[in-house]
């Protein structure tokens, strides 16, 4: 897990607000014989909002991140398949201003499967702020993907150069 919340400074008893976000994916592998060989169902989620609420008294002011993970909720792997996933969380970083801070943060999650004979991976990239937005990177990127259609491979003329 990650958090973004400030420095040494921080007091667990000062700060109250938190909201909880969640979303729940699922990763499914569909072989050649219409058999689901991997089904993968993960949750990422984050508690955000956090403030420090106390009115002449709070030093730091702003909107901040705890407890952003990304956990298994159920996994499922044929015999000969294997998958694998890593996650990377960012460095926070403030996307406010210096008087009112609010905490940002991406997860990327790695993702390998793999037979004896192939293995295929990429990337998914979550973001989330202290305000409570949440992106999903992968999605947009598939979504523009889709839209550019299918590419057209162009015929060249040879050229000698003698």
């Amino acid at each position: 897990y990650a958090s973004a919340i400030p420095g040494f400074s921080f007091n667990w008893a000062n700060y109250s607000g938190w909201k909880k976000k969640e979303m729940v994916y699922d990763y499914v592998v569909t072989n050649l014989m219409g058999i689901d060989v991997i089904k993968i169902r993960y949750a990422v989620s984050f508690f955000y909002n956090g403030q420090d609420l106390r009115d002449d008294e709070a030093d730091v002011k702003g909107h901040y991140i705890t407890n952003f993970t990304v956990r298994p909720l159920e996994t499922s792997v044929k015999w000969g398949w294997k998958f694998n996933m890593d996650v990377k969380m960012s460095d926070p970083m403030n996307v406010g201003s210096s008087k009112d801070p609010v905490a940002y943060m991406q997860a990327d999650l790695n993702h390998v499967t793999s037979t004896p004979l192939s293995t295929d991976g990429g990337v998914w990239s979550y973001t989330v702020d202290g305000l409570g937005h949440f992106g999903d990177s992968s999605a947009r990127s598939r979504a523009m993907t889709k839209e550019i259609g299918q590419v057209e491979t162009l015929e060249v003329p040879q050229i000698s150069w003698n």
